[in-house]
């Protein structure tokens, strides 16, 4: 092994090597960590592994649990909007595609047509979050005919506040919010 390296150590020590052991290693490291998000994955209960994306086990209020994806809504938000304007729109478009699950919060919505309403989410348990928009059919979701819009000026009455969980792709992601193509929708409380 020694004789090897001190009759290619030009070779191994030039850009050339250095860039081939860097892959050799990431592609390593890579393969390593894959495996080790199987095997948790697997543990975990309604586990499915989102293309690429981190996932945490959530334990809901209601004692139910689901998979968390990362990175956060509010993440994917904080770094669109801190971008230079110029690079907003690309910034936005890294994400389209990428495949969510994430607790959110009904903000309001706006009728469309007879069926078809708008919504306005906010990403996490809290009003803050970022903004999340959804296109549904009302019919499927006979809670939201009743549901009220939180109290923006009273922050500690949760009351108002209807909890949920959204998972599906985002297919659009600007300032100020993403739009989310909904797989499951659930609202609860």
């Amino acid at each position: 092994m020694f004789e090897w390296l001190w009759k290619n150590k030009e070779w191994i020590f030039s850009g050339c090597g250095v860039s081939v052991l860097g892959i050799v290693f990431l592609a390593f490291r890579n393969r390593s960590s894959h495996k080790l998000n199987s095997q948790q994955l697997s543990s975990m209960p309604n586990g499915t592994s989102p293309s690429g994306a981190k996932v945490y086990d959530t334990v809901l209020a209601s004692g139910s649990h689901r998979i968390e994806t990362k990175p956060s809504g509010n993440e994917i938000a904080v770094t669109v909007d801190k971008s230079p304007p110029y690079q907003t729109a690309q910034i936005g478009a890294n994400y389209v595609g990428l495949v969510v699950s994430w607790p959110i919060i009904f903000i309001d919505l706006v009728m469309l047509d007879q069926k078809r309403c708008a919504l306005t989410l906010a990403y996490g348990t809290e009003t803050w979050g970022a903004r999340i928009r959804v296109t549904v059919d009302i019919n499927d979701y006979p809670r939201l005919k009743t549901a009220h819009t939180p109290d923006f000026f009273n922050p500690q009455d949760k009351s108002r506040i209807l909890h949920g969980w959204i998972e599906g792709r985002i297919v659009e992601c600007r300032y100020g919010g993403m739009t989310i193509e909904p797989t499951k929708l659930d609202f609860f409380n």
